[in-house]
C-alpha cells in the first residue's frame, strides 16, 4: 500500500514538474521568437509592444500549456477552475486575511533587501514603467495586474494544487507555493511569492473556489502597477517627504529604494556636414514630414513638443514659436498624429537613406540642434534656455563631449591669433 502511494506521488510529481519546466520554456521562447522581429525593426521598443509580448508570453506559457496538460492527463477543466459560490462574508473575509499577509510579507521583504545590502548585495529588480499614453496605462494594467492573475492562478492554484490535494491540502498548498515562489527566479521576490502562494492556496482551499485567489492576485499586481506609474513620475516621494514632516509617518519608504542603474551613453546627433544632407534630402520628401524635421533640427524641441503645435503657436511675423500642448493635424485626415506613428516614418526615411546618414532617432534630432550650437560658441546659457533646461549644469553634462570639443577649437583659434606667423621649419 505505502509502495504503491510512492509510486503514484512519484507520477503526479513528475507530471507536476514537466508542467512547470513547460512552463517557463514556453514563456522564454515565445518572448525571444517575438522580440527578436520587434528589435530588428526598432531597436527601441515602445511600452506598449512590451506590454503586449508580455501579455502573449504569459498567456502561452501558462493557459495553453496548461490547457495541454489537462487534456494529457485527462483532467477536467471543471476539476482545476473550481468556481464554488462563496458567500459575501466569507469571501470578504479570506481576501482581507490574505491581503494582510502580503502587506506583511511585503513588510519583511524590504527588511530583508536592507539586510542584503549590509552585505553588498542589491535587489536588481525593477519596476519602473515610462507611462506616455493611455494605451500605454491600459496595457500595462492588463498584462501586469489581470492576466497574470488569471494565467497563474490556472496554473498553480488550479491545476497543481488540484494534482497534489490527494496527498494531504497542506502539502499541496506548500508544494503550490514553493513552485510559484522559485518560478519567480528572483532572490528577493521568491520568499514574498512563496508566502503569497501559501495565503491564497489557503483561501483557495478554505473556500472551494479560486476566485478569492485570482482577487487577491490581481489587487496586489495592480498595487505595484500603480506604485510604479507613480513612482516613474515621481509623485511618490515629495508626498511621502511631507508625511514624515507632518508626524503622520516615522520615515519615508522611498529613501530605501535603490533606483536601478542606468548606462550611460553618449547622445547620438548629426554633425554639420550631415545635418545640411539631411536638409538636402528633405527636399524630395513630403511638406508634412520635411517641416517636422526641420522644426525638430531648428528648434531642439522635444517630439511631444512638436507634435502639440498649432497654427496659432507660430507666429509668423515674429518668426517665434511657441510649444505648447496642443494637437498636431494630419494633411490628409485632420486626426491627430500619433507619436509612435511619427517615430516610425522618421525611422523609415533614416533607413531609406541610410547610405546619406547615420543610424539616428527622433530625439536625435535635438542633440543635433544642440551640438551645432555649443560647436558654433553659442553661450551655453543660450543652449539651456532653448532646450528648456532648468539650469545650465544639465546641458553641460548631457552635451560634455560637444563643450570639449568647441573649447578645443576656440584654444587652437585664439592661438593661431596670437602666434600668426609661428610654424614649424621643415625644411
Amino acid at each position: 500500500m505505502e509502495t504503491n502511494i510512492r509510486l503514484k506521488l512519484k507520477k503526479t510529481a513528475s507530471g507536476v514538474g514537466f508542467f512547470v519546466v513547460s512552463i517557463i520554456l514556453a514563456m522564454n521562447i515565445i518572448s525571444v521568437i517575438l522580440a527578436v522581429p520587434a528589435y530588428l525593426r526598432a531597436p527601441t521598443i515602445s511600452n506598449s509592444l512590451m506590454s503586449l509580448l508580455q501579455l502573449i508570453a504569459s498567456i502561452t506559457g501558462m493557459f495553453i500549456i496548461g490547457l495541454f496538460y489537462c487534456l494529457l492527463s485527462k483532467t477536467s477543466l471543471n476539476e482545476v477552475l473550481p468556481f464554488k459560490k462563496v458567500k459575501p462574508d466569507l469571501m470578504i473575509k479570506t481576501v482581507v486575511m490574505a491581503l494582510a499577509v502580503v502587506f506583511v510579507a511585503n513588510y519583511l521583504t524590504d527588511y530583508f533587501v536592507q539586510g542584503m545590502s549590509l552585505f553588498g548585495l542589491h535587489n536588481n529588480v525593477s519596476m519602473s514603467f515610462e507611462s506616455h499614453n493611455v494605451v500605454d496605462n491600459i496595457l500595462y494594467i492588463i498584462s501586469v495586474a489581470i492576466i497574470p492573475a488569471l494565467t497563474e492562478e490556472f496554473a498553480f492554484r488550479g491545476i497543481i494544487l488540484h494534482k497534489l490535494r490527494k496527498y494531504g491540502d497542506a502539502y499541496a498548498v506548500f508544494i503550490s507555493a514553493l513552485l510559484f515562489g522559485l518560478l519567480h527566479g528572483n532572490i528577493v521576490q521568491i520568499p514574498f511569492a512563496f508566502t503569497v502562494g501559501i495565503a491564497v492556496g489557503f483561501i483557495t482551499i478554505k473556500t472551494g473556489s479560486i476566485l478569492p485567489a485570482i482577487i487577491v492576485h490581481f489587487l496586489n499586481n495592480l498595487t505595484s502597477v500603480i506604485v510604479s506609474v507613480i513612482g516613474e513620475n515621481n509623485l511618490c516621494d515629495p508626498a511621502l517627504t511631507d508625511a514624515v514632516m507632518w508626524g503622520h509617518m516615522l520615515n519615508n519608504p522611498c529613501n530605501r529604494v535603490r533606483p536601478p542603474r542606468v548606462k550611460k551613453t553618449e547622445p547620438r546627433f548629426l554633425d554639420e556636414v550631415e545635418a545640411k544632407r539631411l536638409f538636402e534630402l528633405l527636399e524630395e520628401e513630403r511638406i508634412d514630414i520635411k517641416t517636422a524635421i526641420r522644426v525638430l533640427v531648428l528648434t531642439g524641441c522635444r517630439r511631444g513638443e512638436l507634435l502639440g503645435l498649432h497654427w496659432s503657436d507660430v507666429d509668423f511675423e515674429q518668426s517665434l514659436i511657441s510649444f505648447k500642448e496642443n494637437l498636431l493635424y494630419t494633411p490628409e485626415t485632420g486626426k491627430p498624429l500619433n507619436p509612435d506613428s511619427f517615430s516610425k516614418k522618421f525611422i523609415n526615411f533614416i533607413k531609406a537613406h541610410q547610405d546619406d546618414l547615420p543610424y539616428v532617432s527622433v530625439h536625435s534630432m535635438r542633440h543635433t540642434n544642440a551640438t551645432l550650437m555649443i560647436s558654433s560658441h553659442v553661450a551655453i546659457t543660450t543652449v539651456a534656455a532653448r532646450l528648456g533646461h532648468a539650469n545650465t549644469s544639465t546641458t553641460a553634462k548631457i552635451y560634455a563631449h560637444a563643450i570639449k570639443s568647441a573649447d578645443e577649437a576656440a584654444a587652437e583659434t585664439l592661438e593661431d591669433l596670437l602666434n600668426p606667423n609661428d610654424s614649424t621649419n621643415t625644411a
